[in-house]
């Protein structure tokens, strides 16, 4: 465990390690029972199967001799041309071919180790949590701080080009940005999309029932095509034997991800389902006993997470899997009686069509030098794809 001072905060010290065991103690002092995704049995799963090339940061924020909160933080290998999808499309005609050649070039500036402040397999701010007591004012003053400062000590052990500060609440926004001064620049990244249940439906049918007619019609078309579907939970022992079939399924959608930061491991569902059991879920799609799809979930203390999916792309076609899928998402939730159900950010506008909305949060970024540092907001501006949709609403009233 290393301590070192916070530049901006007499009294206040980070400590750090890359072992959970060394910061146990102010480590558990802060389990709240509001976050499941910084519990030591969760971040023990993660720790079974992490992303390739990643390696888990935690540290605590201390007044004095008090722990006041806690930050998860992956450093990994990043290749943005890889992160963003960038393909050289020798069809193209010479301005989109000299535009993805910028782009290449744009990109390779900010190749190499990056360290994301925040999970990197989650969506939604959850890899910070405080103590109460403090204002949000006081605790994005603290993040920033905090963020510059393990950025300083990890940068010590092995270069590291950026740090990532990963979607923080609106409450959380950064108000001092400064390229000049190596502050953070905003990333824009497609939206998180989330369907709030908050006592508005008691079972899946009343949740149909506030359809508009059209809507509900869809539905019912995609249950017919799907009906030879059949979804079924899946055991560690179902998922070790389905292991390969199950990640080339998830390399299918995560390759046409447009922004992806982290690459799963093949036996990352195995290593998830066996730690956590019963609140990480994963169900496969049959066809006829042939497994053409999975898609998994993690129940939080309130929220249901919609995690990891993956599918057959030519079935997927034929049987409507996505909808599918989300519909049971929905269903599953209702069930479970959490507040939300949340979708992540890919695929917003027919995750709109079945109820969700967009939550903000905030990314930033932060290069550990002050040149390169002013150029990032162009950089951004031109590297992230600007992936544009039509926000619909499946119900009859207009909330």
């Amino acid at each position: 465990m290393r301590s070192t001072r916070l530049k901006k905060h007499r009294g206040y010290t980070l400590q750090w390690s890359y072992d959970l065991a060394d910061l146990r103690g102010p480590w558990s002092a802060l389990e709240s029972g509001k976050n499941i995704f910084l519990t030591e049995q969760f971040l023990s799963a993660v720790q079974h199967s992490p992303p390739v090339g990643s390696r888990a940061v935690y540290s605590v924020i201390m007044r004095g001799d008090q722990p006041i909160a806690r930050i998860y933080s992956q450093l990994v290998e990043v290749d943005m041309i890889q992160s963003l999808s960038i393909e050289d499309d020798p069809d193209a005609g010479w301005i989109k071919r000299t535009y993805i050649r910028f782009r290449r070039g744009l990109s390779r500036r900010l190749h190499g180790v990056l360290l994301s402040f925040g999970h990197l397999l989650l969506s939604g701010e959850r890899g910070i949590e405080f103590a109460d007591g403090l204002d949000a004012h006081a605790e994005t003053l603290l993040i920033q701080d905090a963020a510059i400062k393990l950025h300083q000590q990890v940068n010590k052990d092995q270069k590291v080009i950026v740090v990532l500060v990963k979607d923080m609440k609106p409450e959380h926004e950064f108000l001092e940005r400064n390229p000049l001064s190596c502050q953070f620049s905003d990333l824009k990244i497609p939206e998180v999309m989330s369907l709030d249940l908050r006592g508005r439906w008691s079972s899946f049918d009343d949740y149909l029932a506030d359809y508009k007619s059209k809507y509900r019609v869809r539905v019912r078309k995609a249950f017919k095509r799907s009906e030879e579907i059949d979804i079924r939970p899946m055991s560690v022992e179902q998922l070790r034997e389905q292991e390969h079939a199950i990640y080339g399924f998830y390399k299918n959608i995560a390759g046409q991800a447009g922004f992806n930061l982290c690459q799963l491991r093949p036996d990352y569902f195995t290593a998830m389902k066996d730690t956590l059991r019963d609140r990480f879920r994963v169900y496969g799609l049959y066809a006829q006993d042939e497994l053409v799809g999975f898609y998994s979930s993690i129940l939080g203390f309130k929220t249901l997470e919609a995690h990891y999916l993956g599918y057959d792309l030519e079935k997927n076609r034929q049987y409507d899997l996505y909808l599918t899928i989300l519909l049971r998402l929905i269903e599953e939730g209702i069930a479970e009686g959490v507040d939300d159900v949340f979708f992540a950010r890919t695929a917003q506008e027919i995750k709109s069509s079945v109820g969700a909305k967009p939550v903000i949060f905030h990314n930033y970024l932060r290069h550990r030098q002050i040149l390169p540092n002013q150029f990032i907001p162009l950089f951004l501006k031109n590297l992230v794809p600007d992936e544009s949709y039509q926000l619909r609403s499946p119900f009859k009233v207009t909330e």
